[in-house]
């Protein structure tokens, strides 16, 4: 069996591709996996260099005007896995601000499937929501989702059969790639994968309690890393609002990796002591950025 890895580009981002596609070829090996860029075929690419460099190939597709944020996502890995061969091959979602910081980090995904999950990759980096916990229907809704029971759409490998099989749809069930992990569920079936175990440090003289960042520079299981919405920066989005773990996002740029993050000086190890005080930070965020969103839109959930 073989990998194939579909990577979503966006032009103007290469410096985070850069630093994906070198993090992947340092830990693995050429023949254990295929990548394949996918992109809006509107876009003029300027990663030609890189292409010829990892000896990999560029695919684009039809983004209908006026699709945006993740379903722009969704649309690109829906079109492309109509092409690809289901021979008992693994696909492999992976962001381009998602790359390995350790050897091993592909053969313990695969070895999770062998083990019989449907799926495995990144975890959601929250605890579930507690069964004794009362809180309103759409905070219940997103963290029964956003939870360490879920694998993310950045890393998360499946079977090509299983794709094809269940008729997965990669712009369902709220978000990006969603539907195979409740899939999975409906069937009874496992979902693996890495836990969140660090992150980067604040930037100099910035005052922050790091067991809080569930969304910059994440490493999950000492294997992968996750920037977490670096394409998003050239649409004028600001994931660090408040400017706290650029000094780190800027290393992982400088370095082509994120190596450095494993040395307990250079990161922050979770001690999972708090998660609920976490948990309502995460919605305190969500909470803001939906208001921004229903300024625009009359809808947070599609039906």
């Amino acid at each position: 069996m073989s990998v194939i890895a579909l990577v979503a580009y966006r032009t103007g981002t290469r410096e985070i591709l850069e630093a994906c596609l070198e993090s992947v070829f340092r830990h693995t090996s050429k023949d254990a996996i295929t990548i394949r860029i996918i992109h809006d075929e509107k876009q003029t690419l300027d990663i030609d260099d890189l292409l010829f460099k990892f000896g990999i190939r560029a695919f684009g597709y039809p983004v209908p005007d006026g699709t945006r944020g993740s379903f722009v996502h969704g649309c690109l890995l829906n079109q492309a896995i109509r092409s690809l061969p289901d021979e008992g091959n693994y696909l492999l979602t992976l962001d381009s601000d998602c790359f390995p910081v350790a050897d091993g980090w592909l053969t313990g995904l695969i070895g999770m499937l062998e083990n019989g999950s449907a799926v495995s990759g990144i975890l959601y980096p929250w605890q579930p929501i507690p069964s004794g916990v009362i809180k309103a229907n759409i905070e219940r809704r997103i963290r029964e989702k956003h939870c360490w029971n879920n694998t993310h759409v950045a890393c998360q490998l499946t079977k090509i059969s299983f794709i094809f099989d269940y008729k997965i749809d990669y712009t369902a069930d709220d978000d990006t790639g969603f539907m195979i992990p409740m899939t999975a569920h409906k069937l009874g079936l496992p979902v693996s994968g890495y836990r969140v175990t660090r992150c980067g440090i604040p930037n100099t003289g910035v005052q922050f309690d790091s067991e809080f960042n569930r969304h910059i520079g994440l490493v999950f299981g000492d294997m992968i890393y996750h920037r977490g919405g670096a394409t998003q920066t050239v649409t004028g989005f600001k994931t660090d609002r408040n400017d706290i773990f650029s000094e780190t996002c800027a290393r992982v740029i400088a370095e082509k990796g994120a190596e450095f993050l494993l040395d307990n000086t250079n990161s922050h190890r979770f001690k999972f002591d708090q998660e609920e005080k976490v948990a309502d930070f995460k919605m305190g965020i969500m909470y803001a950025e939906m208001m921004k969103y229903l300024e625009t839109h009359d809808r947070l959930f599609f039906p």
